[in-house]
Parts: structure tokens; sequence; C-alpha cells
């Protein structure tokens, strides 16, 4: 099993479809992993946000006041070209998400 790297897995506004999907998923994941998720309806997407990040770090497209939208504050356009690069040297293409 390799080491986990995230501290907190938000899950924001998925589809109703992938709820029926989790249910079979979720028995697979460890306790660990399943501890540091959380998810949220549309409705709660602001609450859940602020629960867990500062107001200021939220994009506006969230209900925040992060000058920045979803992934494109410089430290989030760094590490995704930082791994860009790496992927890149060991020859693994990986076209960006963001």
């Amino acid at each position: 099993m390799s080491p986990q790297r995230s501290t907190h897995l938000l899950l924001l506004s998925w589809p109703r479809w992938f709820d029926w999907i989790f249910r079979f998923i979720r028995p697979l994941l460890s306790e660990s992993t399943k501890s540091k998720m959380t998810s949220c309806t549309a409705n709660s997407v602001y609450e859940t946000l602020l629960s867990k990040i500062d107001n200021d770090q939220i994009p506006k497209e969230y209900g925040g006041a992060s000058e920045y939208a979803l992934g494109e504050h410089p430290y989030e356009v760094d590490m995704r070209n930082g791994a860009l690069k790496v992927l890149e040297e060991k020859g693994i293409d990986m076209e960006p998400v963001l």
C-alpha cells in the first residue's frame, strides 16, 4: 500500500448516479481514506468548503473571496507544471485537466 498524501478530500456536487457507484467502491477504501472524505450537495458547497478552508482561499465561483479561480492560484499552477514536467521527463504523456 502506498502512503497517502492528502489530508482531506472534498467531494463537491457530484452527480446523483455516482452515489450508486460509490456505494460499491466505499467498502474497498481503507478507514484512513474514508475518514478524510467529505461529500456535499450543491446547496452546501460553500459551507463545506468553509469548514476546511479559509474564506479568502475559496474561489468566488463557490462563494468565497479568493481572487483566483479554481486551479489558477500561482501555487496550484506551479505544482501542476512541476508534476507535468516530471511526467514529461519520465516519458509519460498526460494532458492537463485545467
